[in-house]
C-alpha cells in the first residue's frame, strides 16, 4: 500500500509542478498553482488510511500484553555509593545493579550479585510452578518473579535484548507477518503488476498522443497508482479483529490473540478439553480417606494431615485445594497438637505431585524424619512404591473421582478419594460442538476410570480419551493432532500452559482463585459470571467463523473495486477513461 501511494503522490506532484510551469511559460503571466492543491488532499487521505491501520494494528497487538506485563515499568537501581533510585526500564543499561524485592518481577536479564539465596518463579519460561533457588553468580531472566527473599543482579541485557524481549519481538513479528500470508503474496504481485502497467503507460502514452500530452500521461499513471492502492485490503483484518474482540466481550469472553489464531479457531476440526476444572466444576471434596496400619492411630494421622496442610498450602490446582481444605477442617477439630511438625525441602512437580521432608518431634522423645511423596498413583508408583487401593470402595474408584496416594519413606501411608461433579451444560455444549463439525477429545492427568466415566456421560468417543497424561505428554498428544490440521485446547490451570502454547487456539476457563495474568496465557478467557462458562465456546467459534467470512467478503469487494478503478483509469472495455 505504501509503495503505490508514495509513487502515485510523487507522480501527481511532478505532473502538477510541470503543468503549472508550462502554463506560466506559454501564457506569459503569473503561474497557476491550483493543480498543486490536490497534493495535500492525496497526502492527507493516504496518511489518514495508514494512521487508521496503525491504530487498529496496535489494538490488534494487545495479545502480547500477558507477556509484556511480566516486565515492570520501573526498576530500582543501586549506584556505587549505595544510593537507590527508581528509573524507567527504558533507561537501564548493561552493568547496572538492579534491586528486586520479594513479589516483584525482574526487569532485565542479569547475574545475581547478592550473597543471600532467593526463590525465583519462572513459569513463563518452563511452565513450572516450582520456584528455582538462585544464589550468587546464577543467571536470572526478565519476567521472573521473586517468590522469597530479595536479590541484587548485574544487568547483562535489557529491553528487547532480553530473553523475554526477543520472544515478544519474534511473536509480534511472526504473527503480524503471517496474519494472512496468501493475501500478502497476492498484494505483492498485484502491486508489482500495477507498477509495471504504470511504467508502460508513461512510456507508451506519448507515442499515441501529441508531443504535449506526456504530462497527461503522468496524471493517468498517478491516478492508476492511487486507484489501485489496496488500502481496504490492509484495513480489513485489523478492523474485523477489533470488532470481534468487542463482540466477544459482550458475552463474557476476553480475547487476547491475533487474527491468524482466530482464523485457526474458525477452521479447526478438533477440540480437546481438560477434565478437572473444565468439564467438571473443579470444586473437589475429599469423600474418603484410608490409612495403612502403621498410620491408623490419631497421633500418626495428625502428622499426615499437618504435612498435607503444609505441602498443599498456596497451590491453586483443584486437587491441592481440596486436600488443603480437608486438612484444615481435620486439624481445626483438635484443641492442640501432640507433636511439633517441620516440613522442609518441598519440591513440586507440575501435574504429578510433590515431595517433602517431614520431621516430627514429640515431648520427651527424639525427632523422627520421613520422606513424603504425595500425588497420583502413577507418580507414587514410579519410584517403586507398591499401591494398594483395596480399602477404597469400588464405586469411588470407578466414578467421577480422583485418587491421591500419600507415601512415607517409600511405603503407602494413606489414600484419598476426591469427588467432582460434571458441569450441568457440558453435555449440551459437546453436542453443539459436534453439530459444528468438530471432533471432541479429552486430555487429562486423572486416572483412566474417572476420565472414561466423564467421557461416557458427555458423549466423547473412547478413542479420543487420553488419561494419566503429564503436562509434557498432553502437549505431545496435541502435537499429533496438529499435524492433521488446526486444533483448539480448553483448560483451566498452570498444568495446561504447554497446551495453551502449542494449540492453534487456546481457551482458558477462569476461576475465582486465578489471577488475571494467569488466565491471560490463553487466546480467549471465559470470564467468571453466573452463567456457565462452557456455553460460550460454541459462540466463540461461530464468531471466529463469521469474522473469517466477513474478511473474505471484504477482500473480494476490495479486489473488485481495485480492478474497476484500474479499468476506469485505463479506459478498458466499456468503461470510458477520465478526461485529462
Amino acid at each position: 500500500m505504501a509503495t503505490l501511494a508514495s509513487l502515485g503522490i510523487m507522480l501527481a506532484l511532478i505532473q502538477a509542478v510541470v503543468d503549472s510551469l508550462q502554463t506560466g511559460i506559454n501564457r506569459s503571466y503569473r503561474m497557476d498553482f491550483k493543480s498543486l492543491d490536490v497534493i495535500p488532499i492525496l497526502s492527507t487521505s493516504v496518511l489518514g488510511g495508514r494512521l487508521l491501520k496503525t491504530i487498529l494494528s496496535r489494538r490488534d497487538r494487545v495479545f502480547a500484553s500477558p507477556l509484556s506485563s511480566l516486565v515492570p515499568a520501573m526498576a530500582m537501581v543501586c549506584n556505587k555509593t549505595d544510593e537507590h533510585a527508581s528509573i524507567p526500564i527504558d533507561l537501564l543499561s548493561p552493568c547496572d545493579s538492579v534491586i528486586v524485592r520479594q513479589g516483584e518481577h525482574i526487569p532485565c536479564d542479569g547475574v545475581v550479585e547478592s550473597t543471600a539465596s532467593a526463590l525465583i518463579l519462572e513459569t513463563w519460561i518452563n511452565g513450572s510452578l516450582e520456584p528455582r533457588t538462585v544464589k550468587r553468580n546464577d543467571a536470572v531472566y526478565a519476567g521472573g518473579q521473586v517468590q522469597q527473599g530479595s536479590l541484587v543482579c548485574r544487568t547483562t541485557a535489557c529491553g528487547r535484548s532480553t530473553r523475554l524481549g526477543e520472544l515478544l519481538t519474534s511473536v509480534v513479528t511472526a504473527e503480524l507477518a503471517n496474519s494472512e500470508p496468501q493475501l500478502h503474496r497476492a498484494t505483492s504481485w498485484f502491486s508489482s503488476a500495477v507498477i509495471i502497467i504504470a511504467i508502460t503507460l508513461l512510456t507508451v502514452y506519448p507515442v499515441f498522443a501529441n508531443e504535449t500530452c506526456w504530462i497527461d500521461g503522468l496524471g493517468r499513471a498517478s491516478a492508476l497508482l492511487l486507484a489501485a492502492c489496496p488500502c481496504s485490503l490492509s484495513l480489513s483484518i485489523p478492523t474485523c479483529k477489533l470488532l470481534a474482540t468487542v463482540e466477544a466481550s459482550k458475552f463474557g469472553v476476553r480475547l487476547l490473540t491475533t487474527y491468524a489464531r482466530l482464523r485457526s479457531a474458525a477452521s479447526a476440526q478438533t477440540i480437546f478439553f481438560d477434565k478437572t476444572g473444565t468439564l467438571t466444576h473443579g470444586d473437589l471434596k475429599v469423600i474418603h480417606a484410608s490409612f495403612s496400619k502403621e498410620w491408623e492411630t490419631l497421633e500418626k494421622q495428625e502428622i499426615l494431615w499437618r504435612a498435607v496442610h503444609e505441602v498443599e498450602a498456596g497451590i491453586t490446582h483443584p486437587v491441592a485445594r481440596a486436600l488443603f481444605q480437608e486438612s484444615y477442617s481435620k486439624l481445626g477439630e483438635k484443641p492442640g497438637y501432640l507433636s511439633t511438625i517441620l516440613v522442609s525441602e518441598i519440591k513440586y512437580e507440575l501435574g504429578r505431585g510433590a515431595q517433602a521432608v517431614v520431621t516430627a518431634t514429640q515431648p520427651g522423645s527424639e525427632s523422627t524424619t520421613w520422606k513424603l511423596a504425595i500425588g497420583s498413583r502413577t507418580y507414587i508408583e514410579s519410584p517403586g512404591v507398591s499401591v494398594d487401593l483395596s480399602q477404597t470402595p469400588v464405586k469411588m474408584r470407578t466414578g467421577v473421582t480422583t485418587t491421591v496416594v500419600l507415601a512415607m519413606d517409600g511405603k503407602q501411608a494413606a489414600v484419598f478419594a476426591l469427588e467432582d461433579t460434571v458441569r450441568s451444560d457440558a453435555q449440551k455444549v459437546i453436542s453443539q460442538l459436534k453439530d459444528l463439525g468438530l471432533t471432541i477429545g479429552m486430555i487429562t492427568g486423572d486416572n483412566a476410570a474417572s476420565a472414561t466415566s466423564v467421557a461416557r456421560e458427555l458423549g466423547i468417543d473412547s478413542d479420543m480419551i487420553f488419561a494419566n497424561a503429564l503436562p509434557e505428554e498432553k502437549s505431545c498428544i496435541l502435537a499429533r493432532f496438529l499435524q492433521r490440521g488446526p486444533a483448539i485446547y480448553v483448560g483451566d490451570n498452570y498444568n495446561d500452559l504447554l497446551c495453551f502454547a502449542s494449540a492453534s487456539f487456546s481457551i482458558c476457563v477462569a476461576s475465582s482463585e486465578m489471577q488475571s495474568i494467569d488466565s491471560d496465557c490463553a487466546d480467549g478467557t471465559l470470564m467468571i459470571s453466573e452463567a456457565s462458562p462452557l456455553s460460550r465456546i460454541p459462540l466463540m467459534i461461530l464468531l471466529a467463523r463469521r469474522m473469517r467470512r466477513i474478511v473474505t467478503q471484504n477482500h473480494c469487494w476490495a479486489v473488485v473495486y481495485n480492478i474497476l478503478s484500474v479499468a476506469c483509469v485505463l479506459g478498458v472495455g466499456w468503461i470510458p477513461p477520465p478526461s485529462p
